[in-house]
C-alpha cells in the first residue's frame, strides 16, 4: 500500500502543493484536448454513421472535462494568490500522465487517474481497474493526485483562524472562468469550500454522483470495450489513425507554419493567465492591466484553442504522399518554460524581479497578438497545393475568422487597458 504523505508544512511547502496540482490539472486539460482531437469527424469505411454518433458523444464528453480542469487551473491559482505565491500555468514533462490518441488503454488510463479511493467502488468496478491499471497499485496515479489534494487541505485547515490572505483576491469573478459564483477567500473556510469543489471528499458523494468524471469516462470505455467486440477487435472506428501530433513529422510547410502557430497561441494564453494572476490588481486601480487580460484571456483565446485552429488543422496534409492528418500537441518550448515557471525558492522577491517585468506590460502582450494576426494574415493569403477548391475556401475563411477576432482581443486589450470596462466578444 502507498504510505500517506508528510503533513504539509502551510507557510512553506502548501504554496509548492498548489502549483504541483495546478501542474497536474494543466496536463490532465491537455490530454483530454489531445485525445479529442484524434477522434473521427466523419464517417468512413471502419466507422459507420453509428458508430460515429458514439464518438462524437465522446468528443463532446472530453471537451467538457478539459474544460472541468481547467476551470480548475483557475481556481488552484486563485488560491496561489491568496497566498501571495507564484502562480503555475504550464505542464512540464509528466511520465505518469501521457498525452496519447485516444484508445482503449487510453480511455482504461483516464478512467485510473480520475478514479475515486478503490474501497468506495462495487467490488466489480475494483477489479476493472486493477485489470486496466496492470494490478499495479501505485500505477493508479489519482492516488497520488487524490492525496496530495487531501494534504492541501490538511495544510489549509492547520492554518491559524486569524491567517491573513491576500487583499486581492476580494473579487470573486476572478476565481472562477465558468460563471460559478464563489466566496472571496477571506477565511481558512472559504479556501476549503474551493478545494472541495476541486476534490470532493468520497465520504461527501456516496452514492457516486452519475455526473462525476470517473463514470463519464467509465462509461466511455465501457462502450469503446463493447464496440471493439462488435467488430471482431478492429478499433479503427474511433480514433483518426492518420493522426500525428509530432512536429518532426509534418513536411508540409503550410502546415508546419499552422501547427507552429497553434503552440504559439497556447503560449500567449499561458503567459496571460500568468500575469493575470501573478501580478493581479483589483479593477478600480489603474492600469487596469489585470481588468484586460481578464477580458481574453479565458473564454475568447480559448476557443481559438479549442475549436478555431484544430477545424484547420483536422483537414490539412502532413505531406505530400499520405493522407496523414495534423493534431495540436500544446508542446511548450525550453525557453518558454522558464518563463513561465516562477519558483519562489530560488527568487522570493519574484513579483519585483527584473526578469519577470514584461509580465506587467501591455506591449508584451499586444506584441503577441499582432505576430498571430501577421500571421493568420499570410496564411490566408496562400493556397496549400494538396487541398481541393473546396478546402482552401475553409481554410481562407477559418482563417479570416481567426484574425478578425484575434484583431478584437488586441483592441479589447488596449481599450479595456485605459478605461477598465469590458464587454462581450464574439466567438469563432
Amino acid at each position: 500500500m502507498m504510505t500517506k504523505k508528510p503533513i504539509i508544512n502551510p507557510k512553506e511547502e502548501l504554496p509548492l502543493a498548489l502549483q504541483s496540482a495546478a501542474e497536474t490539472e494543466q496536463h490532465l486539460l491537455c490530454t483530454y484536448l489531445y485525445a479529442a482531437a484524434s477522434l473521427k469527424k466523419n464517417p468512413d469505411q471502419f466507422c459507420n454513421d453509428g458508430q460515429l454518433t458514439t464518438v462524437k458523444r465522446w468528443h463532446q464528453q472530453l471537451h467538457r472535462l478539459a474544460l472541468r480542469r481547467g476551470q480548475n487551473v483557475a481556481l488552484l491559482n486563485a488560491l496561489l494568490l491568496a497566498l501571495e505565491a507564484p502562480p503555475r500555468f504550464c505542464q512540464p514533462p509528466s511520465e505518469v500522465i501521457v498525452c496519447a490518441p485516444f484508445s482503449l488503454p487510453q480511455a482504461q488510463r483516464m478512467v485510473c487517474l480520475e478514479a475515486p479511493n478503490l474501497a468506495d467502488l462495487p467490488a466489480g468496478m475494483q477489479d476493472l481497474l486493477q485489470q486496466w491499471s496492470n494490478a499495479k497499485e501505485e500505477s493508479l496515479s489519482s492516488i497520488t493526485l487524490r492525496q496530495l489534494y487531501q494534504n492541501i487541505k490538511d495544510g489549509f485547515a492547520r492554518l491559524p483562524s486569524a491567517f491573513c490572505f491576500s487583499p486581492k483576491v476580494q473579487q470573486a469573478d476572478l476565481l472562477s472562468r465558468s460563471g460559478l459564483y464563489l466566496p472571496a477567500i477571506k477565511e481558512v473556510s472559504a479556501a476549503l469550500h474551493i478545494l472541495e469543489i476541486i476534490a470532493p471528499t468520497d465520504d461527501a458523494v456516496r452514492p457516486i454522483n452519475a455526473q462525476r468524471p470517473f463514470l463519464q469516462l467509465f462509461d466511455i470505455a465501457m462502450e469503446y470495450q463493447m464496440l471493439t467486440h462488435a467488430t471482431s477487435g478492429c478499433t479503427r472506428f474511433v480514433p483518426h489513425h492518420t493522426t500525428t501530433f509530432q512536429r518532426d513529422q509534418l513536411q508540409t510547410p503550410y502546415t508546419l507554419r499552422l501547427f507552429d502557430l497553434f503552440n504559439y497561441t497556447y503560449i500567449t494564453q499561458l503567459y496571460m493567465l500568468t500575469g493575470l494572476y501573478g501580478w493581479y490588481r483589483l479593477p478600480a486601480e489603474y492600469p487596469h492591466l489585470s481588468a484586460a487580460l481578464r477580458e481574453i484571456a479565458f473564454d475568447p483565446i480559448s476557443q481559438l484553442l479549442v475549436q478555431a485552429f484544430p477545424k484547420i488543422l483536422q483537414v490539412l496534409p502532413v505531406d505530400c504522399h499520405t493522407s496523414r492528418i495534423p493534431g495540436p500537441n500544446f508542446q511548450i518550448a525550453p525557453k518558454e518554460e522558464k518563463r513561465l515557471i516562477i519558483n519562489a525558492c530560488t527568487a522570493p522577491n519574484w513579483a519585483r524581479a527584473d526578469r519577470y517585468k514584461f509580465y506587467q506590460n501591455i506591449e508584451f502582450y499586444v506584441q503577441r497578438l499582432d505576430r498571430i494576426i501577421g500571421e493568420v494574415q499570410q496564411l490566408s493569403e496562400q493556397h496549400p497545393q494538396q487541398l481541393a477548391s473546396n478546402q482552401q475556401r475553409f481554410v481562407r475563411c477559418q482563417l479570416q475568422l481567426i484574425q478578425q477576432d484575434v484583431f478584437k482581443m488586441a483592441d479589447d486589450l488596449r481599450r479595456v487597458y485605459q478605461t477598465g470596462v469590458g464587454s462581450r466578444m464574439r466567438m469563432v
